[in-house]
This record gives structure tokens, C-alpha cells and sequence, in this order.
């Protein structure tokens, strides 16, 4: 997973939201990500976490992002 997250750590943006998120303990709420951005942008940012929580807002979704975040981890599970 370390090649595909390179790109996004040469970014200001990405660096700010880590130490955010690492250092300083702080919520963090993005916007303008498109779609196919999205589960990227997760799996990058919650790299050194053990257990990720995401939520969304209907079954549907909640399987989809499930299916695009295999590729990055293959223990998905989604809860009904």
C-alpha cells in the first residue's frame, strides 16, 4: 500500500489533515472529494490505525465503499 499512497503525501493538503488527525487529536471534515477519490483518501489517511469505523448513509453505499476498500485492505466488513 506504501506506492499508492506516495502521491497524496506530496500534497499540503494531506499533510495538514494527518497532523490533524495524529497529532493533534482533532475531527476533520473534508468536502470536494469526487467518488472514485473517496476510499483513497480514507485508506490514506487511516494507514496506522488497526480498526477503521465508516459511516455512511444507506446500505447500497456502505457496500460499495466496502467493495473499493478491498483493494486497499482485504478485512471489510460491512454491518447490516
Amino acid at each position: 500500500m506504501e506506492g499508492l499512497m506516495s502521491p497524496l503525501r506530496e500534497l499540503a493538503e494531506y499533510s495538514r489533515i494527518k497532523e490533524l488527525i495524529e497529532v493533534k487529536k482533532d475531527k476533520v471534515s473534508l468536502s470536494g472529494c469526487v467518488d472514485s477519490q473517496k476510499v483513497h483518501m480514507m485508506a490514506a489517511l487511516s494507514e496506522r490505525f488497526k480498526y477503521k469505523i465508516i459511516l455512511t448513509f444507506s446500505d447500497l453505499r456502505a457496500r460499495e465503499i466496502a467493495e473499493d476498500y478491498q483493494f486497499y485492505d482485504r478485512n471489510v466488513v460491512v454491518y447490516p
